[in-house]
């Protein structure tokens, strides 16, 4: 669409997000929460409108002249239907009353989500159909605190606040990527286990909302972390930040330094987007392989992952981690929109997985290695055809040949 396009002129990749906190007390977890992801994602350069609704004095009484499409509304409510409006990424916080939002929020969603700015019904239709939603946002993240475990959540309550916002409000207003997050139980967490939760809130913010012109979406968390059953033991799934210091410690253990470790550190930081995956057997993470973009020279508009590094558990290697991790991974580039996969590796070990000598698509290292242990798979065929050139990894890599 031509707004798109104008979008992504305008802010060069940039997106404008919304977030949405309802919570009264200004020292609360939830605060912490919307003031760290607004900093790292205007960090990260997106242009961030932040409603804190309580300290707004938010009115979340909904008046009768404001229900038809073209009531009065008040000029407060007029601004927070714009900014609803013209949101590419939604972001609310807020804890868990009763298994509902408190009713501060629940009055923003019946004043704000008006129709005509969040749906619409068929001409003709007077209400009794299914609406059509109008949000052009494309994805929202829904981040929650409960002194509920999470188990009794699932299980006895049947978590309604996920039905709530992910099938009664975004779903039904035209927002299919949905991700959501409870933080529980907040009374009884320590200061350390706080600090990391706010990591993993800013974490998987930026990873839904890294968008640029060339990019897609996160999948929805209903699709993501991609979960792949190796054996009844082994899970194959995304990288959560939980999993960070056993990575870190892998990598340590399967290589002969820690450089391999402190490359993945630091393209989880700098490179966007990643495609990090663990292998997790009885709780414990015994693999992991990393993708990266890579720049193509003469085409860099094409988008191409390298491979690397990957590492297996020495105790568990020969079991079949390693194959699920790079079919995993590439499977996982595929659905991100990725067109290629390159590796620099064993040429009797990747072949197996599809790949074949770079030389065949007259695509070159930028690093000075023999020809046969430099290998390509396409996603997409034909998508190397006729686009000759060298491929530069990421500058974390430097001189790190040994890596790849």
């Amino acid at each position: 669409m031509q707004t798109d396009l104008n979008k992504w002129v305008e802010y060069k990749g940039k997106m404008r997000i919304l977030i949405i906190l309802g919570h009264p007390d200004p020292e609360s977890f939830n605060h912490a929460i919307a003031s760290s992801v607004y900093d790292a994602l205007r960090n990260d350069g997106h242009h961030v409108t932040l409603h804190d609704l309580y300290a707004e004095t938010f009115d979340p009484l909904l008046q009768v002249q404001e229900i038809p499409e073209r009531g009065a509304i008040p000029a407060v409510i007029q601004m927070h239907c714009e900014d609803l409006r013209s949101a590419d990424g939604i972001i609310i916080v807020h804890p868990n009353w009763w298994g509902q939002p408190p009713a501060i929020l629940k009055g923003w969603v019946d004043r704000v989500f008006r129709p005509g700015v969040a749906y619409r019904f068929e001409e003709g239709d007077g209400g009794e159909g299914v609406p059509i939603g109008l949000l052009k946002a494309e994805a929202v993240v829904v981040l929650n605190t409960s002194n509920t475990p999470e188990d009794r959540e699932q299980k006895v309550f049947g978590d309604p606040l996920d039905t709530l916002w992910r099938q009664c409000i975004f779903d039904l207003c035209g927002v299919r990527t949905f991700h959501r997050r409870m933080f529980s139980v907040i009374v009884t967490s320590t200061p350390h286990q706080r600090l990391a939760w706010l990591e993993e809130a800013k974490g998987l913010c930026r990873r839904v909302f890294q968008k640029g012109p060339h990019d897609k979406f996160m999948d929805s968390d209903k699709e993501w972390p991609p979960q792949y059953v190796l054996d009844t033991r082994t899970l194959i799934r995304y990288e959560e930040e939980k999993d960070w210091a056993a990575v870190y410690a892998l990598n340590v253990a399967a290589f002969v330094s820690g450089a391999e470790a402190n490359l993945v550190n630091a393209l989880r930081e700098q490179a966007r987007p990643v495609v990090s995956l663990v292998a997790v057997e009885n709780g414990a993470v015994v693999g992991h392989i990393m993708f990266s973009p890579v720049k193509l020279s003469g085409h860099s508009e094409l988008l191409i992952m390298g491979l690397a590094p990957m590492a297996v558990a020495p105790e568990h290697q020969r079991k079949g981690i390693g194959s699920a991790l790079v079919n995993t991974g590439v499977e996982q580039c595929k659905k991100l929109g990725y067109g290629a996969v390159v590796v620099l590796g064993h040429p009797e070990y990747y072949p197996r997985f599809g790949f074949s000598p770079a030389a065949c698509f007259c695509i070159s290292c930028e690093y000075d290695v023999p020809e046969e242990v430099f290998m390509a798979i396409e996603l997409q065929p034909g998508f190397l055809d006729e686009v000759p050139g060298k491929v530069k990894y990421h500058a974390a890599f430097g001189s790190m040949t040994n890596v790849l």
